[in-house]
C-alpha cells in the first residue's frame, strides 16, 4: 500500500531505488539504465506494466491524470515476457500517450527485485522521496503523495 508521503530517497536508495535505476530497459536498438531516463528529483510515476496484466489495463486513466494533473514524467516499463504487438495494440486502442518501454531480455531476477509482487507495481518519486505501490495506482495515490511535496 501507500506509506503515508513517501520514504526519503536517502533511506530507501538501497532497496526501492537502486533496482530500480540499475532495470536494464530498451530504448530503440540501445540497452539503457531505467535510471538515465528520469531525475528522481522531479515528479515522476514508473509503472511497471503488462498487457496481459487486467489490473494494469485499468491503471491508463490514472497515469494519464499523473501526467496531466500533477505533471509527473510517466514511465511505463513494459513486462519482458510481455507480446509487444498486443501491449502496442493496446495502447493504440486505448489511446495511451505513452511510450511503452520494454524491459532488457533475460532479467527475471531484476525484474523480481523491482517488482516482488508482480504487476502492477508503481514507484512515485518527487522532491527526494520514494513510495512503491504494489497494486492498481489510484488517484488518491496521486493525490496524496505529489500535493505533499
Amino acid at each position: 500500500g501507500l506509506m503515508g508521503v513517501g520514504t526519503p530517497l536517502g533511506a530507501a536508495e538501497p532497496d526501492l531505488v537502486a533496482p530500480l535505476r540499475g532495470l536494464s530497459v530498451q530504448r530503440g536498438p540501445e540497452t539503457v539504465a531505467l535510471g538515465t531516463l528520469f531525475d528522481a528529483r522531479a515528479p515522476t510515476v514508473v509503472s511497471l506494466w503488462a498487457s496481459y496484466c487486467v489490473a494494469c489495463r485499468g491503471e491508463s486513466a490514472t497515469l494519464v491524470s499523473a501526467g496531466k494533473q500533477w505533471g509527473a514524467t510517466v514511465l511505463v516499463v513494459l513486462s519482458d515476457v510481455d507480446d509487444r504487438d498486443a501491449a502496442a495494440k493496446f495502447r493504440r486502442e486505448t489511446g495511451t500517450p505513452f511510450d511503452l518501454i520494454p524491459v532488457a531480455p533475460a532479467q527475471d531476477d531484476a525484474v523480481e527485485a523491482v517488482a516482488p509482487e508482480g504487476f502492477p507495481t508503481n514507484f512515485l518519486l518527487a522532491g527526494g522521496r520514494v513510495t512503491r505501490i504494489d497494486r492498481l495506482l489510484e488517484p488518491a495515490d496521486l493525490a496524496l503523495f505529489f500535493s505533499n511535496r
